[in-house]
């Protein structure tokens, strides 16, 4: 099966001739380009580790796109890059809430909070959580937060 059949295959997502999927090639030097909102995101990625520029800064992420570093990163540029990664418009007082609220609960308890606990914490309820982080609060707003992937339910 030739590389363009595989991506016709699995609905135009583009792999290498060894089979290896762009987005989760591990053990390879490569370019990934993300295209996102009409932004375009470099991302040199070698031994499952990648990077990203994001207006002139760098950033060490997973495999997932997370902060290799966590919080030692984290500032508002990178707020900026998950916001267009992530569909979301405009930044407000909701999102920042939410994102203080998974920051605080890191720093005291070492993990993400369950839904509940930041549901609970921020006073909304999760259909609204998911309403302001549209890959919900796992994936979205843990990553804007600058927390590594959670593990369990967010």
């Amino acid at each position: 099966m030739t590389p363009h059949s595989e991506a016709k295959k699995n609905g135009a997502r583009l792999t290498n001739n060894e089979g290896y999927s762009n987005h989760f090639l591990r053990s390879r030097l490569q370019l990934v380009i993300l295209v996102t909102n009409h932004n375009i995101t470099f991302c040199r990625k070698e031994d499952s580790m990648a990077t990203i520029e994001h207006n002139g800064k760098t950033y060490d992420v997973d495999e997932d796109g997370f902060l290799s570093n966590g919080n030692e990163d984290w500032d508002t540029n990178w707020v900026d890059y998950v916001k267009g990664v992530e569909g979301i418009g405009e930044l407000t007082d909701e999102h920042q809430k939410v994102i203080d609220a998974l920051q605080d609960y890191y720093k005291k308890n070492g993990i993400a909070p369950m839904v509940r606990i930041l549901s609970k914490t921020t006073g909304y309820p999760l259909k609204r959580i998911y309403e302001l982080f549209p890959s919900g609060p796992g994936k979205g707003a843990c990553k804007m937060a600058g927390l590594p992937k959670p593990t369990g339910c967010v």
